[in-house]
């Protein structure tokens, strides 16, 4: 826009006569030269734009129009808000606007002003300059970099119409320039442009209608399901959203910039997870809690759906004879459950294949699920290989998962998957053992392999999807009676709390870099502690009473609520700072 307007400018506004008059053939011919790398891009690649005009997808115009036509004066005026780069709409907002400042003055002020013009020039330089640095710095050296070599034809034309202000030689070969620069820009414009007009391009028609199809079937199939939460990959997230008519929920994995319906789709009942080709890690991350599901092949999506917990009943192993070894850093082993935030077993160095940790519980015990909370979200084992024995000369593997794409848990009613204040669960069959030995299978170049708790846990049953819901239901109606303002909980009930009390109480987000209760600012600390008043409250499952109750040095009043155990009325004496983990406290 910035390109094609002021060309335009200098050329009909500033010099009319010496264009229309003395450079009209030589503007033709500088036309036509500019815009023939693109015409032989279009030759040699099957250029289509102007074919089949016959109003292949005429509703989708009348359709869209509005819409296509707002949204471009938006980003135009930079009134468009980019969810994801906030700083980058700002940006364009301030270039904008001195843009149209600089268009007041030349039009009102510098017909008698010794600038002649130039500080239009000034005032576009300016603006394009704040623009294209945000661009970088929104989309890296990658993206930003294509914005950097769109630089090159805006400093031409800008030394072009520099050069309108001098003699007539120079005017010749400003006006050239102009129209070199300007002839390329409109047709690649008009290339890209009548590429995506579905109106004029069948080839694109039958890719809208292929998209459109695929994600009516999409939709359609998550309301038989009942389904109202979806993951899916974050680009086209908000796409989604509008094409279901906000009846769906939809969310990223990783969860990098919250998007505003995270919270719903964590807390949904149901969910799915939605991707295009082969999930990497997905597969094999269900697996490895032994999780039943099933895959939907609908057009263009992979579709994960209907999961299922054998056991989702718990008795948490007692930890305090546990005893620790390991082949790196063999004296801080035991720091891997010493149920402390502030300390950590770490290799620290980048993760090499072979690298183990083993426990001796001190006693055989029945287990079937392991539980380790990374001291850092990439601090998983990639790949590993659980072994258990009785004796420690007899070992059997348990769990073989030769590529892990962590995090990946199960809270409430459904899995989570990557989302990164977490930790990472290993289910099996119930097995008796003693000792227990953690294998790491590949390596990294970058990333360490450390644990900040391990957790071992012996089945005792299942617990309908139903409870869960029903608990959570009540546990929301006592924190509003109660008038809580914070609330502890896992990653499931933290986002129903939210949702169903639209977001009065302050819940911790699900990842952990967006910083505490969703501040702009990330959390740079993943210690940060939490402090219990009686406006906090506390809620674990059951089968974590037990640990909770150590680490509380203070009254309390506490509630078994279904599966959950819900702790409130903390008295403000001698308040000792915790750690919250995600689903259970530590000390810090």
């Amino acid at each position: 826009i910035h390109t094609l307007f002021m060309a335009g400018l200098f050329l009909l506004i500033k010099e009319p006569k010496t264009l229309l008059k003395r450079l009209a053939l030589p503007g033709v011919i500088g036309f036509i030269i500019g815009s023939l790398p693109v015409w032989i891009f279009n030759a040699t690649h099957e250029f289509i734009s102007f074919q089949g005009s016959k109003f292949v997808g005429a509703s989708n115009l009348i359709q869209y129009a509005p819409t296509f036509f707002s949204d471009g004066l938006a980003y135009a005026f930079g009134l468009y808000h980019d969810f994801n780069f906030p700083h980058y709409s700002i940006a364009l907002m301030a270039g904008m606007i001195i843009l149209i400042l600089s268009l007041i003055y030349f039009f009102f002020f510098e017909k008698t002003s010794f600038l002649k013009g130039k500080g239009l020039l000034i005032g576009y330089f300016v603006s394009t300059l704040i623009i294209t640095c945000s661009s970088v710095f929104a989309d890296g050296i990658g993206g930003g970099g294509l914005y950097l070599i769109g630089l090159i034809p805006i400093i031409a034309i800008a030394i072009g119409s520099f050069a309108l202000f001098l003699n007539t030689k120079t005017k010749i070969v400003g006006t050239l320039i102009i129209l070199f620069f300007l002839g390329n820009s409109i047709v690649q414009n008009l290339h890209h442009e009548m590429r995506n007009l579905v109106f004029l391009n069948p080839a694109h028609a039958d890719w809208v209608h292929r998209y459109n199809h695929s994600n009516n079937v999409l939709f359609e199939t998550l309301r038989k399901k009942e389904i109202k939460g979806a993951y899916k990959d974050s680009d086209e997230i908000f796409k989604l959203k509008y094409l279901g008519e906000q009846k769906i929920y939809f969310s990223d994995f990783y969860q990098d910039n919250y998007p505003p319906d995270a919270e719903k789709v964590d807390g949904s009942e149901k969910i799915a997870f939605v991707l295009r080709g082969t999930p990497t890690g997905l597969s094999e991350s269900l697996a490895a809690m032994k999780v039943d599901y099933l895959i939907t092949q609908l057009p263009d999506y992979l579709l994960f759906s209907d999961f299922s917990l054998k056991e989702n009943q718990w008795e948490m192993i007692d930890r305090s004879n546990w005893k620790g070894i390991s082949s790196l850093q063999k004296k801080k082993a035991h720091l891997a459950f010493d149920g402390k935030a502030t300390t950590r077993w770490s290799t620290d160095r980048p993760k090499e294949k072979g690298i183990w940790v083993q426990v001796d519980m001190g006693k055989t015990e029945e287990i079937s699920r392991l539980s380790i909370h990374p001291g850092n979200w990439q601090d998983y084992p990639n790949g590993l290989s659980i072994k258990v024995s009785q004796d420690r000369s007899n070992w059997q593997e348990v769990l073989y998962l030769p590529q892990a794409s962590g995090p990946f848990f199960w809270d409430g009613t459904h899995p989570f998957y990557r989302i990164r204040r977490t930790r990472i669960d290993f289910h099996f069959d119930p097995v008796q053992a003693r000792y227990i030995h953690i294998a790491n299978l590949n390596k990294s170049k970058r990333y360490f392999w450390s644990i900040m708790e391990l957790y071992a846990y012996k089945g005792t049953g299942k617990i309908k999807d139903s409870e869960f819901v029903t608990a959570s239901d009540q546990i929301i109606k006592q924190l509003k009676d109660k008038n809580i303002e914070f609330v502890a909980a896992d990653h499931w009930l933290s986002a129903r709390i939210k949702t169903a009390l639209k977001k009065k109480i302050q819940t911790y987000p699900s990842n952990l870099f967006t910083g505490i209760n969703r501040q702009e600012k990330p959390d740079t600390s993943v210690k940060e502690p939490l402090f219990l008043t009686n406006k906090t409250a506390l809620i674990v499952t059951f089968d974590k009473e037990t640990e909770t109750d150590k680490h509380l040095s203070v009254k309390f009043k506490k509630e078994k609520i279904g599966p959950y155990i819900l702790y409130t009325n903390f008295k403000q004496k001698n308040l000792q700072p915790l750690y919250w983990a995600g689903d259970h406290l530590l000390e810090l």
